[in-house]
C-alpha cells in the first residue's frame, strides 16, 4: 500500500523487481494502458512502471488487483484471455442454423440445391462452399453444432467485433470444404457448420498475437492459447465419425484469421463502420450464394425463383 501511496503523487508505480515490472507491465497492457519500464536502480534490482496521469488510477487499481489474484492464485497471469467477453448475439446466427435445418427438412430442394457436391462445385457453383455450412443432416447434428457454436461463435464475436467476427467465422466453414474438396476422394458431398465452429476455436487460440508488438514476453500467451485451443481440437474435433479434413481446414483457417485479426487493436475492430461493411459483405455473399442455390434468375429469364417448391 506504501507504494501504491507513492504512486498517487506522480507518474512512477515502484515495482518490487524486474519480474514484477514485467508482469504489471503485461496486466496494462492487456487493459490498453501504456507504460514505460525504468531502473530505478540496477544494482538493488529495483524498478518502477512510468503512466501518465491520466491513467494514473486505473493503472493502480489494475496492478492492486493483479497483486491481489496472484497473492490467492500462483497459476494466476495476466493473461490477454481476460479481455475476451461474451455477445449474446451468436444466439441470433444459432437461430438462422436452425431455419435453414427447418426449412430444408420441409423442402429438400434446400439441401440439395446447397449441400457441398464435389462434381457440381468443380462445373463452376462454388456457392455450395458457402451454402453449405448452414446446412445439417438431421436434428443431432444441428444441436452438436449449436451447442458448441453458441459459446464460441458469442466469444470470437466479443473479441474481434459481431460483424467481422461473424463473417471471419462463416470464412472459416468456407475455409474447411476448400479442403474437403482438396483432400477428399471424389465423389464428396458435405455440409454442416463444424467447420466453422472449429474454425471459431482456431481464432481464439492466437487471439492476443498484437500484444508481442508492446511486449515480446506476449508470446507466451500466445503459444499456450494455440496449446490450448490444439489439445481441444483434438478432443472435439477428430471424432472417426466427423469429417475430419473439413474440421482441420476450419481449425487452420481460424488460427490464420485469429493471427491476422488479433494484430489490430480491439477498439479498432469493434469499431461500428468495419462491423457495418463486414455485415453487408456477408449478408451479400449469403443473398448470392443462396439465390444461386435455390434458382434464383433475372425474371426475363422465366425461370422459378424457387424451383424446389
Amino acid at each position: 500500500m506504501d507504494a501504491m501511496a507513492e504512486a498517487e503523487r506522480g507518474t512512477t508505480i515502484p515495482m518490487k523487481d524486474q519480474q514484477d515490472a514485467l508482469d504489471c507491465s503485461l496486466a496494462l497492457i492487456s487493459q490498453a494502458i501504456d507504460s514505460e519500464i525504468q531502473v530505478r536502480d540496477e544494482s538493488s534490482n529495483t524498478y518502477e512502471l512510468v503512466v501518465t496521469d491520466a491513467v494514473l488510477p486505473h493503472a493502480i487499481e489494475t496492478i492492486r488487483r493483479f497483486r491481489e489474484e496472484n497473492t490467492r492464485w500462483r497459476w494466476a497471469k495476466p493473461l490477454a484471455e481476460a479481455r475476451l467477453s461474451f455477445r449474446w448475439t451468436s444466439l441470433i446466427w444459432c437461430l438462422v442454423l436452425g431455419a435453414f435445418s427447418y426449412l430444408s427438412a420441409l423442402r429438400p430442394g434446400v439441401v440439395e440445391g446447397g449441400i457441398l457436391n464435389s462434381a457440381m462445385v468443380f462445373e463452376g457453383e462454388w456457392w455450395r462452399v458457402l451454402t453449405a455450412t448452414m446446412l445439417h443432416r438431421d436434428v443431432a447434428h444441428l444441436f452438436s453444432n449449436i451447442t458448441a457454436g453458441f459459446f464460441l461463435f458469442g466469444l470470437t464475436m466479443g473479441r474481434f467485433g459481431i460483424g467481422l467476427g461473424l463473417l471471419a467465422v462463416v470464412l472459416t466453414g468456407v475455409g474447411g470444404n476448400l479442403f474437403g474438396l482438396a483432400f477428399h476422394m471424389d465423389p464428396y458431398r458435405g455440409l454442416g457448420a463444424s467447420g466453422a465452429v472449429m474454425g471459431a476455436l482456431g481464432m481464439l487460440g492466437p487471439h492476443a498475437v498484437g500484444l508481442m508488438r508492446e511486449n515480446p514476453r506476449a508470446y507466451r500467451l500466445v503459444v499456450s492459447g494455440l496449446l490450448g485451443v490444439a489439445m481441444l481440437f483434438v478432443l472435439f474435433g477428430t471424432s472417426p465419425e466427423s469429417d475430419v479434413i473439413a474440421h482441420f481446414g476450419g481449425f487452420v483457417t481460424g488460427i490464420v484469421l485469429g493471427v491476422l485479426l488479433g494484430f489490430f487493436r480491439e477498439e479498432e475492430l469493434k469499431r461500428g463502420r468495419w462491423n457495418l461493411v463486414a455485415s453487408l459483405i456477408l449478408l451479400g455473399g449469403l443473398l448470392w450464394g443462396w439465390g444461386r442455390a435455390l434458382g434464383f434468375s433475372w425474371p426475363e429469364s422465366g425461370r422459378s425463383l424457387l424451383p424446389f417448391i
